[in-house]
């Protein structure tokens, strides 16, 4: 015997198994039992969140998110002060005569660390969007083949002798083939 449980929200409900939506009354939740709760009676992880808990989360990310870039910015084969870090970024164009921690700093250690933060950002948004867009939290590149089909054209254009733009084009060409190829079949009658 499955169990059922849908949570009702300001968007809909949503069965758990069947995926069904319909317009409940704002902020109910029904358990397994067929038990309505109402928005104080939910547990707090279902409770909406509010705005002052939503600021103050951010905010957290946020400094997390600074010292990870300043600890990025310090460490690494040549140890620099964290002070020092941050002296070669207020202070990069005030100096006439750049010291080699400057260097370090600004063509070294700063791109690295934007480009990976770029690249992060860019991959969660890529996830989210795929799984916003097929209506499935599991949803993965590897799942539906996005990933395979990437590989398979790099490593072509690889064994094709082809620069380094080439195999990146290539595989996005592959990822983007085999992500029409999967809908395609999904979409019609087989």
């Amino acid at each position: 015997m499955w169990m059922r449980a849908s949570i009702m929200c300001s968007t809909g409900t949503m069965n758990l198994f069947t995926h069904t939506y319909n317009q409940p009354r704002r902020g109910a939740y029904v358990t397994r039992d067929g038990i309505r709760l109402s928005g104080a009676e939910l547990p707090a992880r279902l409770r909406p969140m509010s705005l002052s808990r939503a600021i103050c989360i951010w905010a957290m990310l946020d400094v997390a998110v600074l010292v990870v870039l300043v600890a990025s910015l310090a460490m690494g084969s040549v140890a620099l002060p964290v002070s020092r870090a941050l002296g070669a970024l207020l202070h990069a164009h005030t100096s006439s005569t750049p010291d080699i921690a400057d260097d370090i700093v600004l063509t070294l250690r700063l791109p690295r660390a934007l480009a990976g933060f770029a690249s992060g950002a860019l991959l969660a948004l890529g996830g989210a969007l795929l799984q916003v867009l097929l209506r499935n939290p599991l949803a993965e590149p590897y799942m539906l083949g996005v990933s395979g089909g990437a590989a398979t054209f790099a490593l072509t254009a690889m064994l094709l002798s082809m620069p380094w733009w080439g195999v990146d084009l290539a595989a996005c060409a592959g990822a983007f083939a085999s992500i029409v190829l999967v809908l395609g079949l999904v979409h019609c009658d087989i």
